[in-house]
């Protein structure tokens, strides 16, 4: 089986990229059957109990702090029963594995589709005067409205503060850097006590070593075309747009050291 995709990188330019079980093409190899990542993920339970979600799609999955868990079709969704208990914290953790990917509903309402390689924790129901989570990967959340409770993400060291909005944020462990992209309302990001204010259409850079925020002026929408099962590359080099590829598909891509490292398609 051969998978193609096609990259647009600019007016007039495109290139072209074949893989073929154990078959070398060009200076690309691939070792395994390239399939495009589905929907799976691992839920981990606070007790340490572990979910495999690809396997309990529909009904109740588990019900924690008087809190029904749903799994429907690839979207997990958290419920609050009728019962308002008082209780502490109690954190779940979903794992999405490389080439897979997951949506989340959290129990205020808030959605978060989550990228190949990507983990968060976040707690079964909100308590106290914000709504906290932890990232680790990238994630595209539509967060629920409450002008009494910020939405807080932590990621890579960066906190992000929102009341309710779209945004996209990549916080990868390999990366030296962390990508904050807002779509709609109005964030605050933080990174080492910097703190700067991102408008639609903005993109904090946050370098992990130092207190430091660039913001840019970018099409955000093209980062986040991942979450919508699209991508598109604009002004990637050939290293970048074989990273993005090998986390859509879960595959190793090896290219030919000869290649320029710099340039721009």
């Amino acid at each position: 089986t051969v998978a193609v995709v096609t990259l647009v990188c600019g007016v007039g330019v495109a290139a072209m990229l074949y893989w073929e079980q154990k078959t070398e093409v060009g200076s690309m190899v691939a070792q395994n059957e390239v399939v495009q990542g589905g929907t799976r993920a691992i839920l981990t339970l606070a007790d340490g109990k572990v979910v495999d979600l690809e396997k309990t799609k529909g009904g109740i999955v588990e019900k924690q702090s008087a809190t029904n868990i749903f799994n429907q079709g690839g979207n997990l969704v958290y419920k609050d029963s009728l019962v308002q208990a008082v209780e502490k914290a109690v954190f779940n953790k979903v794992t999405v594995p490389r080439g897979g990917e997951f949506k989340l509903t959290l129990s205020d309402g808030t959605v978060v589709h989550l990228n190949s390689e990507t983990v968060l924790s976040y707690p079964v129901r909100f308590a106290g005067d914000t709504r906290e989570v932890e990232l680790h990967g990238e994630a595209y959340f539509e967060v629920a409205a409450d002008p009494d409770r910020l939405f807080v993400v932590e990621g890579g060291g960066v906190v992000v503060k929102v009341h309710g909005t779209v945004f996209n944020m990549k916080a990868r462990e390999k990366q030296d850097h962390v990508d904050v992209s807002l779509l709609s309302g109005l964030v605050v990001v933080e990174n080492h006590g910097v703190s700067r204010s991102l408008n639609p259409g903005e993109t904090a850079v946050c370098k992990k070593s130092v207190p430091s925020i660039e913001k840019k002026t970018t099409d955000v929408s093209i980062s986040c075309l991942w979450a919508k099962e699209s991508l598109r590359f604009e002004k990637k080099t050939i290293y970048e747009l074989t990273g993005y590829l090998s986390e859509w598909y879960g595959m190793d891509i090896r290219l030919d050291p000869s290649l320029p490292t710099d340039q721009a398609y």
